[in-house]
């Protein structure tokens, strides 16, 4: 058996661990806004940039809709070359937010989770494809005040999807494993 799903799931019940143990969240109701945002963004060896948008929370404050899109570079020796190039690929994402609680008065813990669309290069394969992420996160806010707009957010999860270069020497696979974020985020 493969411990490796295993393994990544002690990380998202920590946080939900950690974040039961807060009373409550302490972070503005302006937090809770409508919210855009920059990211930048790594799956393996596969760099990022991307925008984001999150809808104002709803059910008791707890759940949001985000949906984000990437466009990330896969390397690789495409069939008209000889030599390694970076290739683009568009990722989009659209998943729910559901915020677990606060750490400290301003810092807020989430995990979002959902489906996303691949889109890759001509150069790397004619297909789309479709898969899912589960990500955890820490939003860190500038201040816990009632003016609190910008908060710098840090994720962390894994992305699974089908997609395999079948244009590159080897066929390899991408757009897959352990998935890493930094940005910004801006509310409304």
């Amino acid at each position: 058996m493969n411990k490796k799903p295993l393994f990544l799931l002690i990380p998202f019940l920590v946080v939900i661990n950690i974040s039961r143990a807060s009373a409550n969240d302490t972070l503005t109701a302006r937090a809770s806004h409508l919210s855009l945002g920059l990211h930048l963004n790594q799956i393996r060896n596969e760099p990022g940039l991307g925008l984001s948008m999150t809808t104002p929370y709803f059910f008791d404050d707890k759940l949001a809709l985000r949906f984000a899109g990437t466009l990330s570079v896969l390397y690789g020796i495409p069939l008209s070359n000889t030599s390694e190039e970076p290739l683009p690929y568009v990722n989009l994402r659209l998943g729910a937010v559901y915020k677990t609680g606060a750490l400290a008065k301003a810092i807020r813990l989430y995990v979002h989770s959902g489906v996303i669309y691949i889109s890759p290069d001509n150069e790397i394969s004619d297909d789309e494809r479709i898969g899912g992420y589960l990500d955890f996160g820490f939003e860190f806010f500038m201040s816990s005040g009632a003016q609190t707009r910008v908060s710098f957010c840090l994720e962390s999860g894994f992305l699974a999807s089908p997609a395999v270069a079948e244009k590159l020497p080897g066929q390899p696979v991408y757009a897959l494993g352990v998935d890493l974020s930094v940005g910004i985020r801006y509310y409304f």
